[in-house]
């Protein structure tokens, strides 16, 4: 495992290191150093002896196309809270110098063998590329903020480009999964949910009657999650099939990246409060393209419904 993780990072640093070579490593020698220091979990103890470079790769870790540092260090004699010994990982940019990352393991006992370093990275850059789409997500909002406010519009004027209709959604037989998930796994648990449906369907020879669906049976975040149904429409019922029947809702179809659509429910909403009626039941998103399977995010469609009853 770990020789696929070396490929992947290609080298060690100081391999790549030519003519002032020396000045280079003792910059970067003295950032890890200021960095575990500044970042200290011990209340002060470590002083810079204590801060012993172990490994050095470079690539790109946090996204592609950036040529960055990926440095493990051992923290030497400060002990951790739990009774173990450090390790600090740290990437950082190799232009700027800038940290990326930096975290700080337990060493469990002796030497910290390929594979757990494989796995304790290889989990250090998922996180990452989540902060970083999350991140993405805000910085789209922001700049169309910015760009209304230049041309004279209400921040919330995008609204107004969000079409509304009334739909009457026939009844449906569903298999689903339901379970409460968390705001910061929703894309790990789509990708779990749909393959156990995926893998049924399959092994049952059943017939999808429509693009597969999630529906939110709560409008909130909880601490124990959101209430979240991922279900696929089938043809005829099995063991486990359930009927739903959301008869009239507004729906709205959205064409391009999955972070317009809180903008669609908050533009569902208050259509829904202006012209007096109220949600009757679980809000629902059809994915009608499977984003595996387009090349940009401005190819996926989207329908999302929002039941209702005059009141």
């Amino acid at each position: 495992m770990f020789t696929v993780f070396a490929l992947f990072v290609l080298t060690g640093c100081a391999a790549t290191v030519e003519g002032d070579g020396t000045q280079i490593l003792s910059g970067l020698n003295n950032r890890i150093t200021e960095t575990v220091l500044e970042n200290d979990e011990s209340g002060g103890t470590v002083e810079a002896a204590d801060v012993a470079i172990e490994q050095t790769f470079y690539g790109s870790f946090s996204k592609p196309g950036v040529q960055e540092v990926l440095v493990v260090c051992k923290i030497l004699n400060t002990p951790h809270t739990g009774g173990l010994g450090r390790r600090a990982i740290i990437i950082l940019e190799v232009d700027s110098m800038d940290i990326v990352a930096y975290d700080e393991i337990p060493i469990e006992s002796g030497e910290l063998c390929g594979e757990k370093l494989y796995v304790a990275l290889t989990n250090k850059r998922e996180d990452i590329k989540k902060l970083l789409h999350e991140q993405e997500k805000r910085l789209y909002q922001l700049e169309c903020d910015i760009s209304n406010l230049k041309n004279g519009k209400p921040i919330m004027s995008y609204l107004d480009d969000i079409d509304v209709e009334f739909m009457e959604v026939p009844m449906m037989c569903l298999l689903s999964v339901r379970k409460m998930v968390q705001e910061d796994n929703f894309s790990d648990e789509y990708s779990v949910c749909f393959g156990k449906l995926s893998d049924r369907i399959r092994k049952e020879n059943l017939t999808m009657a429509n693009p597969p669906m999630v529906l939110f049976h709560s409008n909130a975040f909880s601490p124990f999650g959101l209430d979240t149904e991922f279900a696929v429409p089938i043809e005829k019922y099995v063991t486990g099939t359930r009927d739903f029947r959301a008869g009239l809702c507004l729906k709205t179809v959205v064409k391009g990246r999955y972070s317009m659509l809180s903008s669609v429910y908050a533009k569902q909403t208050k259509w829904a409060e202006q012209n007096g009626y109220e949600c009757t039941g679980a809000l629902f998103e059809v994915y009608v393209t499977d984003p595996s399977q387009v090349a940009e995010e401005d190819e996926l469609i989207t329908e999302v419904y929002y039941p209702i009853r005059k009141i």
